[in-house]
C-alpha cells in the first residue's frame, strides 16, 4: 500500500528543514535539540561498544583519539589518576618489559656506560631518550622494582635510567607494544623489570647475591678476572648466569658492585660481578638455598660489595 498524499508532502517539507533540524522515520520534523540528544545517546553507545568489545581500544596521541584494533601488549602503571614514567607490559616471546607513560617500549644500549648515555646525534633522533623536566622525579608503576635515577645529557637534557642504564625509545615501533628494536645491531634489547642481579641473604651467610629468580650465585676461585675456566661438565653442574644478546645486565638495590659482560668459548655472554664470572648451582632448588657453598674448597657465594 502507498503512502497517503499528505505523508508525502510531510517528507519533502522535512527534506528541506533537514539542515535546521531532522526528521523521524515517520516524516515529522526533529527538533535541534532531540537530534543533539540522539547524538550524545549514539556517542555514549559507541564508547560503551569501545569498552565492552574485546579487540578495539582507544589510546591518545597528540591531542585526539584513535581507535584502532589492540595492540598485543597492554601497559600497567601505579593506578588510576596517578602518572608514572616507567609502566610494566609484556607480549608472548618477550615476556616483561618496561614501557613509557604511552605504552611504548623502552631499550638500552650496550655500548652505554651505567648512569652514561653514548648515543648522540642521528643515534638520539633514531632512539630518542626518555627524559623528565627539570625538578621532575621519574616514577615506576608497581611490580617494576629496579632503581630509576636521572642521567644529565652533554646538551643538559634530563635522561632517565634504570638500575643505572638510560633508557630510550625507538623511532620505527608505532603501537604501544611494539618491539621493534628488540636486538637491532645486537646493541639494543627491551629492558626486563627484575634485575638480573640482586641481593638475598640468610642467617648464616649474611647477604649474597641472587639472580632474578632469588636463586643464589656463586664465584669460582679458579677463575680469573673477566675469565671462567669452568666448560664442559662443571658448566651443568654450575651453569652460568647470562643474559640474551644485546642485553645488558642490571643490578637491584643493593648490589653495588660492577657487572659486566664475558663472551665465553660457545658465544654466550656471561654476568660478572667486580669481573668475576657468576654461577648458579645444580643442586640448589629453591631460592634461598647456598648448598653449594665451599664445594671442594672453590665455589662460594658472592658477598656484595659495598664501598668504605
Amino acid at each position: 500500500m502507498g503512502s497517503s498524499p499528505k505523508k508525502a508532502r510531510k517528507r519533502r517539507d522535512c527534506r528541506e528543514r533537514i539542515v535546521l533540524a531532522g526528521c523521524s522515520h515517520t516524516g515529522e520534523a526533529v527538533p535541534v535539540r532531540r537530534i543533539k540528544m540522539k547524538k550524545r545517546m549514539w556517542i555514549a553507545g559507541l564508547l560503551v561498544f569501545v569498552a565492552l568489545v574485546p579487540g578495539v581500544y582507544a589510546y591518545e596521541g597528540t591531542g585526539a583519539t584513535t581507535f584502532g584494533a589492540l595492540a598485543p601488549a597492554v601497559p600497567v602503571f601505579a593506578g588510576e589518576g596517578l602518572p608514572t614514567t616507567i609502566g610494566l607490559s609484556s607480549s608472548e616471546d618477550l615476556g616483561q618489559f618496561l614501557v613509557d607513560a604511552n605504552g611504548m617500549t623502552l631499550y638500552t644500549f650496550t655500548k652505554d656506560e651505567p648512569g652514561t648515555s653514548n648515543c648522540y646525534g642521528q643515534c638520539a633522533v633514531n632512539w630518542p631518550p626518555l627524559t623528565v623536566a627539570e625538578g621532575e622525579t621519574p616514577t615506576a608503576a608497581v611490580g617494576i622494582d629496579g632503581t630509576l635515577g636521572v642521567t644529565v645529557r652533554t646538551d643538559g637534557v634530563r635522561q632517565v635510567t634504570y638500575n643505572g642504564w638510560p633508557l630510550y625509545g625507538w623511532i620505527k615501533d608505532v603501537l604501544p607494544g611494539d618491539t621493534t628494536g628488540q636486538g637491532v645491531n645486537d646493541a639494543w634489547a627491551v629492558v626486563r623489570p627484575r634485575a638480573t642481579v640482586e641481593v638475598g641473604g640468610s642467617a648464616a651467610l649474611g647477604q649474597f647475591l641472587v639472580d632474578a629468580r632469588g636463586m643464589t650465585l656463586y664465584l669460582f676461585t679458579k677463575d680469573e678476572p673477566d675469565q671462567s675456566n669452568c666448560s664442559g661438565q662443571c658448566a651443568v653442574n654450575w651453569p652460568p648466569l647470562t643474559v640474551e644478546a644485546a642485553s645488558v645486565p642490571s643490578a637491584g638495590p643493593g648490589a653495588t658492585g660492577l657487572l659486566g659482560l664475558i663472551q665465553r668459548n660457545d658465544g654466550i655472554q656471561q654476568v660478572t660481578y667486580n669481573g668475576w664470572p657468576l654461577y648458579g648451582w645444580i643442586k640448589d632448588q629453591t631460592p634461598g638455598d647456598t648448598t653449594g657453598q665451599g664445594v671442594n674448597d672453590a665455589w662460594f657465594v658472592v658477598q656484595p660489595w659495598h664501598p668504605e
